[in-house]
C-alpha cells in the first residue's frame, strides 16, 4: 500500500533530467529488491546533500526504509519531510514578492500539492500497520488541515483538490477502531458523499462507496440513527438494503 502511493513522487519526476539521471541506480536497485544497496546509494549522492532537494531526500529515504521493514525509521523520515514542507510553505508566503526574481531552480523544492497531503496519508497509514490508532488519526487530520491551508492560498478556482475523500474515509475508520462511533459517522457520511460527487464520478471506479455505506449502516443501526438509515436505504445507487 504505501510503494503504491508513494510512486507518484517518483513518477511526477521523470521529465527532471538532473533528478532521474542522479537517482536512476537507486531506483534501478530499489525495483530488484536491492534495499541495503539502494539506501547506500541514497546516502552517498548528491540528493542527500543538496540544501535545495531535502525534500525529496526525505521521501526517497521513507520509501527504501519502508520495504526494509524499518517503520519508525521510515516514519521519522516522512515527519522530517513534513516539517520540511511546513517550513517551506512559510517561507514561501513571507517571501512573496522576493521569490520572484529568483531563478526557479535554485529554490528548495517545497512539494506538489499532491505530495504534501500524501505524506500524512502514508504517515496515517503507516502508523495503522502497527495499531498506532491515536498517531494515525492526528495524521489523518493533518491531511484536511493541509488542503484548508492550500484551498486557502489558492482558492478553489486555482485548486480543485480542496478535499480528500479517502483522507476522511480513512479518519473514520480510525474513529471507528477507536471506538468513537459518532466521530466516525460524521467522517463516513461526509466521505460517502465525496465519493459520489460528480468530481469522483469522472475519475474513480471501484466498491468504496458501498464498503462506506456498510460502515455507516452499521455504526447507525447502534446509535438508531432513522434519518441516515432511511437515507442510505434509498440511496439506490450503491446498495440494496437486502444486502445487509
Amino acid at each position: 500500500m504505501l510503494l503504491f502511493l508513494l510512486l507518484p513522487f517518483l513518477l511526477s519526476l521523470n521529465g527532471c533530467t538532473t533528478y532521474t539521471d542522479e537517482t536512476q541506480k537507486i531506483h534501478d536497485d530499489f525495483v530488484s529488491h536491492n534495499y541495503t544497496e539502494a539506501l547506500s546509494e541514497l546516502e552517498q549522492s548528491s540528493l542527500k546533500k543538496s540544501h535545495t532537494n531535502r525534500l525529496l531526500y526525505h521521501l526517497e529515504k521513507s520509501l527504501i526504509l519502508d520495504r526494509m521493514n524499518k517503520l519508525n525509521d521510515s516514519r521519522q523520515s516522512l515527519l522530517k519531510a513534513a516539517s520540511i514542507v511546513d517550513e517551506l510553505y512559510t517561507v514561501s508566503i513571507s517571501k512573496t514578492a522576493a521569490t520572484l526574481i529568483y531563478n526557479e531552480s535554485a529554490q528548495d523544492y517545497s512539494g506538489e500539492i499532491f505530495e504534501k497531503v500524501a505524506i500524512h496519508t502514508i504517515l496515517a497509514l503507516s502508523f495503522l500497520q502497527e495499531n498506532l490508532l491515536k498517531a494515525a488519526r492526528i495524521e489523518a487530520k493533518q491531511i484536511n488541515h493541509k488542503l484548508h491551508a492550500i484551498t486557502q492560498e489558492y482558492g478553489t478556482k486555482n485548486n480543485s483538490y480542496t478535499e480528500d475523500a479517502f483522507a476522511i474515509y480513512l479518519s473514520g475508520m480510525i474513529y471507528d477502531a477507536l471506538g468513537n462511533i459518532d466521530d466516525a459517522i460524521i467522517d463516513y457520511r461526509r466521505a460517502l458523499s465525496l465519493y459520489q460527487s460528480a468530481a469522483y464520478n469522472k475519475f474513480f471506479t471501484g466498491n468504496v462507496a458501498k464498503q462506506i455505506a456498510k460502515a455507516l449502516f452499521r455504526l447507525a443501526s447502534i446509535r438508531k440513527r432513522q434519518d441516515i438509515l432511511k437515507e442510505l436505504s434509498n440511496n439506490n445507487r450503491i446498495f440494496r438494503r437486502k444486502e445487509y
